[in-house]
Formats: C-alpha cells, structure tokens, sequence
C-alpha cells in the first residue's frame, strides 16, 4: 500500500488531511522544520513513497531536500505544494519534483495528484519487477584482515575489479568498515548512497531502488560504500547486512565486502553469509599472533566449513617472516602468495585499482588464481599447494 507524508506546519493544510485522505492511502502528517537534514530525516523515517513538502518550507531547504531524496532515495516522490512561480518550478524540475501543486487548485487537484503519482510508482514497481529476473543466488566474497594496514581493501578493489571484466554490472563491492570505510576515497568516487541508508530504508527490497543505489566504476563494478559520517552506523544492526547481503546475491552475480579490522558485528555478519572467506595478513609477528585468535574464534563458531583462503600479502624477503614461518605460526597453510609491490600503493593514490594499469605480473597471476576459484575452475587451499612467485 503506498502511503504518504505530509511535511508541514501549515495548520490550514494539515486541518484537509482527513478530507483529501484518497481510499487505499495512508497519509502521515508531520511537522516542518526549516532544516534539511531534519526534513529528510523526517521523510524517509517514516517509510513513505511520496512526500508532500508544504509552502511554509524555505524554498531552498525545499529543493535541497528534494535534491537529496533523489539521490539518496530515489524510490520517493517528492510534491511541493506552493504557488508554481516560472522560476520555482525551473528549480524544483531540476532537482527532481515529480509535481508542484499550488493552493489555487484546492484539495481535489492535490487529490488527484497522490492519486496518479500512487498509481504510476505502483505500475513502475509491478513492471520493473517483472522485467528483473533474479540471477540464481550469486557468490559472496568477504576479505577480511586481523588489523588494519594489511592491505585488505586493496585486495578486495582489485578482486572485484578482477570480476567485473568478465561479468560487468554484475559485481558489487561492498564497504562493511563501518568506521574507516574508505572505497569510495581510494577510487574518487562521488556515492549515490551508502550501505547504512539502504540496510536501514530497506532499500534492497526493490530491485530497481537497489540498482540506483550503487555507483558505478569505469571498470564495470558496482559501488556500495561505507557512510561518510560515522554517526550514521551507530544503529545498524547485524540482521540489517544480513538482509542486505542476502538480496544483493539474489539479483548479482558476486557481492565482494570489504569487512573493518578484527572481529565486528559487521565482519562476522559478512563471514557467516560468505561462500568464500579471503583472511589477509602481512610479515607482521603483531598481525599473525592476532589473526592466529581470529582463526580459533571462527573455528569456535562453526565459519570452518566456509571456503576459508589466507592470502599471505606484501610477500618480502627483507621483511623477516617467510612464508613457511607464517604457516608453521597459524598452523593452516596459505592459499594465497602476493609480493610486495611499490606500484599498487601508487596507484591507490590516483584512485586506479592495480590490475587496471598492470594486468601482467606475479600480482596479476596471484589474482587469476583467486579468481579461479571463484569460477569454480579449481581448488586452491587444503593440501594443494600454494602458488609462490619467483622475484
């Protein structure tokens, strides 16, 4: 059922809410304050499809708003109702007003404007919906590291970079560090949205808002970052990612989540979704006493059975720990061997993923054999032998 939110504290409007009340809507009458961020707060709180924005509403925080909901929500119909002057209705078009209704044209214009908006975004969702056919459950990749520095959201950059070349629009990289989330910085991005506002609106329950909200890298790979404000995940809940992962492997091909440091409500929510675990440490004793407490407390909580891969990064003889050392300190074997490589720091800097500039190499080779087997096309880890590079 669509319903509506009336945002105003016009006492005249708010008195005609009963009278122009339409049959099958609900209509939920709020106050305005002359505060953008308090009045898209206020909308999208209370879970409605259309917002009516009254005339005792600033124009500017009116458009600002109605700019921010199309970006951030973008499944919300925004109506002004005021007097439709020439240069407010070139603004308000502009930023995304689906209608401008104007006192003059009474309770029934307003009306019938509710009614054919309601009707339009229910036709919009039936269509849009029919015309998704839902992919069979796709892969969920989480990288994961002990502590910070690791290299983990470079690792799971480039994976997904790696994915998208051969499944484009297909391949969504997940920001889960909720704290120092930082994906959309490492390649310049601009976030349409970020994974608080769509677990929290329940935006992933429409396919069509759910695409919307991903940007889009040159590369193919589709973005879902971290919230710029980290006040934002203070509320998120573990079963609000769960649902999230969930609808996502419905509709892609492969969700890869780069998870914060250590052990966070986010990180062990990815971990227990996961098809494929990729746990990255470096030649740090620190990191390796640290993850070696990690991979008991997995082991404790049943994640064993997940397809578990340690990724040994900045591999350097110069650093003091082999690779062997390593493994003899986890007692688990490593799936995975990348050399150190000055030229991956340089290109995070300018906002590249690595394989973009270098797709030959012992770290390109590294990562054509992670993404073997995330194509099934074998079996890395276990009693296999892990591939080293000559340097």
């Amino acid at each position: 059922m669509t319903s509506i939110v009336l945002v105003t504290s016009d006492d005249k409007l708010r008195s005609f809410a009963d009278e122009w009340l339409p049959d099958g809507l609900n209509v939920f009458v709020r106050n305005a304050a002359p505060v953008t961020a308090e009045v898209v707060n206020t909308v999208v709180a209370s879970g409605s499809t259309i917002a009516v924005l009254g005339p005792d509403l600033p124009e500017r925080v009116l458009i600002d708003v109605v700019k921010t909901l199309q970006t951030s929500r973008p499944e919300i119909d925004c109506v002004a109702y005021r007097n439709p002057v020439a240069q407010f209705l070139v603004k308000g078009i502009h930023a995304g007003l689906r209608d401008v209704i104007g006192p003059r044209d009474g309770v029934s214009g307003l009306t019938n404007s509710l009614v054919a908006l309601s009707e339009a975004a229910d036709l919009r969702r039936a269509n849009l919906t029919a015309d998704v056919e839902p992919v069979s459950r796709g892969s969920i990749v989480s990288v994961i590291g002990p502590k910070g520095g690791v290299g983990k959201t470079t690792l799971a950059v480039n994976l997904a970079y790696s994915l998208a070349q051969y499944a484009a629009n297909e391949v969504v990289l997940v920001d889960l560090d909720l704290v120092c989330g930082g994906i959309a910085d490492a390649l310049q991005l601009e976030p349409v949205s970020d994974v608080v506002a769509v677990s929290q609106g329940r935006i992933y329950e429409d396919p069509t808002a759910l695409k919307l909200s991903l940007t889009t890298h040159s590369s193919g790979m589709l973005i879902l970052p971290a919230p710029s404000i980290l006040s934002h995940a203070e509320h998120l809940q573990a079963e609000d990612l769960t649902a999230l992962l969930r609808h996502l492997s419905t509709h892609f091909a492969h969700i890869v989540i780069d998870s914060g440091p250590g052990s966070t409500d986010a990180a062990l929510a990815a971990a227990v979704e996961a098809d494929h675990l990729f746990v990255v440490v470096t030649p740090e004793i620190g990191g390796l006493n640290v993850l070696s407490r990690h991979l008991n407390g997995y082991d404790a909580i049943g994640l064993t059975a997940v397809g578990r891969h340690l990724v040994f990064n900045k591999d350097d003889p110069r650093a003091g720990i082999t690779v062997e050392e390593a493994e003899s300190a986890l007692s688990e074997r490593m799936s995975f061997i990348i050399p150190a490589e000055q030229q991956i720091v340089v290109t995070s800097n300018h906002g590249i993923p690595y394989l973009e500039t270098k797709p030959r190499g012992p770290v390109a080779e590294a990562f054509e054999s992670m993404l073997a087997v995330l194509q099934d096309e074998q079996t890395v880890g276990g009693t296999e032998e892990p591939k080293r590079w000559f340097r």
